[in-house]
C-alpha cells in the first residue's frame, strides 16, 4: 500500500480511488530528491532523528513500507513510522489505528513533524464517524471503533486505503480476536502496499502479530 498525498490533492476514503503506482525509493530516502511531490517531514524532522531512526526508515522504504518497527520503549518508534509513511504520500490517505491512550499524542506529532495541513488529519470520534473519512491526509482510528456493524469499519473495508499504519500492534496479537477478524479485509486488500506495523515488545509476551506484512 503506498502513500501519497499533497495538500493541494483532495483524497478520501471514500470511496478510494486507484492507487498510483509506487512511489520509487530514492538515493536520498529523506528528502526523495526527483519524486513528484516535494518531502512534507519538516525540517525539524531531518533534525532530530538519530542515525538508527534513519536506518529504520531507509529499511522501510527500501522494502516498500511492509515493516514492523520493534525497538524498546521510547526509542522512537513513532518518528520512524511518519518517516516511512510519509514517503508513500502519493498514495494517502492514509490509516493510523492506535490505542485510545495515544491518539491525540499521534495527532500532535503529525502536526509537529509534518507539513500535512492540520484539518486533514481528521480523527474518528466514534464508530458512526464515517465524515472523518471524507477529505484527510491521515485518519486516525482506535483499536477501540473495530467492533462489528460498526459504520466506520464497513468504510473502510469498501475504501481499501493504501497505507495503513499499526501502532502498538500487540492489541491484535490472537489471530483469532474479533479486531484481527476487521481489519484483516482492510490489510489484504489487493491494492494494498505500505503496511507499517508498530510493535511494542515489552508488551507482547513472545507473541507476533498476524502475519500480514
Amino acid at each position: 500500500m503506498a502513500m501519497a498525498s499533497s495538500s493541494g490533492c483532495q483524497a478520501s476514503l471514500l470511496p478510494a480511488p486507484v492507487p498510483s503506482s509506487l512511489a520509487p525509493a530514492t538515493a536520498d530516502l529523506m528528502s526523495c530528491p526527483g519524486a513528484p511531490f516535494p518531502s512534507l517531514l519538516s525540517d525539524q524532522f531531518h533534525r532530530r532523528l538519530m542515525p538508527f531512526q534513519r536506518d529504520g526508515i531507509a529499511f522501510g522504504v527500501k522494502n516498500q513500507g511492509r515493516l514492523l518497527i520493534a525497538d524498546e520503549m521510547g526509542l522512537g518508534k513513532t518518528l520512524q513510522a511518519i518517516g516511512i509513511m510519509l514517503h508513500f504520500h502519493q498514495d494517502f490517505p492514509a490509516l493510523v489505528v492506535v490505542p485510545s491512550s495515544v491518539k491525540f499524542s499521534w495527532a500532535t506529532e503529525l502536526e509537529r513533524w509534518t507539513k500535512l495541513d492540520p484539518a486533514r488529519i481528521r480523527m474518528v470520534r466514534s464508530r458512526n464517524d464515517v465524515e472523518a473519512l471524507r477529505d484527510a491526509d491521515v485518519v486516525l482510528l482506535t483499536y477501540g471503533m473495530l467492533s462489528l456493524s460498526a459504520p466506520v469499519v464497513e468504510a473502510l473495508q469498501r475504501a481499501k486505503p493504501q497505507v495503513v499504519v499499526l501502532d502498538e500492534s500487540h492489541s491484535i496479537k490472537s489471530q483469532n480476536s474479533q479486531r484481527n477478524q476487521l481489519l484483516s479485509p482492510i490489510l489484504k486488500q489487493v491494492w494494498a502496499q505500505a503496511f507499517i506495523v508498530v510493535f511494542d515488545v515489552n508488551e507482547s509476551q513472545g507473541a507476533l502479530p498476524f502475519d500480514c506484512v
